[in-house]
């Protein structure tokens, strides 16, 4: 089965982003809420609908939530505003 154009841009950002074996963890780029590859989204740092690409260069890996949150909004403009609340879920995540 051929993949799609957005498939494609998925797996290459996942990929790089996880590992060749897609089995590693990281982080929302926002929250900082772990997730699998299979809890990721990808998101663009300036939106498509912006004029952004589909580069690595403007891509990072989001949950789900975030990235329906942040709309069109600028990438660190929302990371500025939510900041006292991933500082506040990474604390509460230190042993």
């Amino acid at each position: 089965m051929r993949q799609s154009g957005q498939q494609r841009v998925r797996r290459r950002v996942k990929r790089a982003c996880f590992g060749p074996g897609l089995t590693g963890r990281v982080r929302c780029c926002f929250c900082a809420r772990r997730l699998t590859v299979r809890k990721a989204t990808v998101e663009h740092m300036v939106p498509r609908a912006l004029g952004g690409s589909n580069g690595l260069d403007n891509c990072s890996v989001s949950c789900d939530g975030c990235n329906q949150r942040r709309g069109l909004e600028d990438f660190w403009t929302y990371r500025d505003r939510i900041e006292p609340e991933r500082l506040r879920r990474i604390a509460s995540e230190q042993p």
